[in-house]
């Protein structure tokens, strides 16, 4: 099963920042031949031969796991929970492990509030995976977004502009604030085991 919607951006449209191109959902069974028909031109890609992207694109795992690779990630395991960011220009490849299949969402973008936020060093080609967990949040924003996308309405691409900012947003605070919490927790366990460690030498 899989739903997708391609977007168009006006000149006008592109002066906001950032403009969404293809927005969609996609299940794939276990053992189901992937990567499946249907995607426009510039958007299909072989396995093995893998793909280069003139966009953005961050894609999100609701459920099952898989594995990916890019020019610069050999290979990473990607799980239920797990963000993924394509950059343009990026030569990469993924897949759906065959035992289990996937549910995911993705959407496409471009424009130069994202350049600048890779120039700045907030994202980058070198960490593409963001492990975040389930959030019915983040699918409702990904169902927002499809359905605007659907609709069509008169300055849709401001809308799902704002969409794309917040799940951005949400990937990377999600992520740091997950590192910050294992990083504390291991001087809670540091301060621990040496206050055990001075209780048995003084008895």
């Amino acid at each position: 099963m899989q739903t997708r919607k391609y977007m168009l951006a006006s000149e006008r449209d592109q002066l906001w920042g950032l403009t969404v191109t293809t927005i969609g959902y996609e299940e794939i069974g276990p053992d189901d031949p992937y990567p499946t028909c249907g995607h426009a031109d510039g958007y299909y890609f072989d396995l093995e031969k893998g793909r280069i992207l003139s966009e953005y694109q961050l894609l999100y795992i609701v459920e099952g796991e898989g594995l990916f690779h890019s020019r610069t990630v050999p290979q990473a395991k990607l799980k239920e929970g797990d963000f993924f960011l394509l950059f343009p220009g990026e030569w990469h490849s993924y897949h759906p492990t065959p035992p289990t299949g996937w549910k995911k969402y993705w959407i496409g973008f471009k424009g130069h509030n994202m350049d600048d936020r890779v120039r700045a060093g907030f994202l980058s080609p070198a960490k593409p995976i963001y492990h975040v967990g389930f959030s019915h949040d983040i699918v409702h924003l990904y169902k927002m977004a499809y359905q605007a996308a659907l609709e069509e309405a008169a300055y849709s691409q401001q809308m799902l502009a704002g969409i794309v900012n917040h799940l951005i947003g949400m990937m990377y605070s999600l992520q740091r604030n997950i590192e910050l919490k294992i990083r504390n927790q291991t001087h809670v366990d540091m301060v621990n085991k040496a206050r055990l460690r001075i209780r048995e030498e003084l008895e």
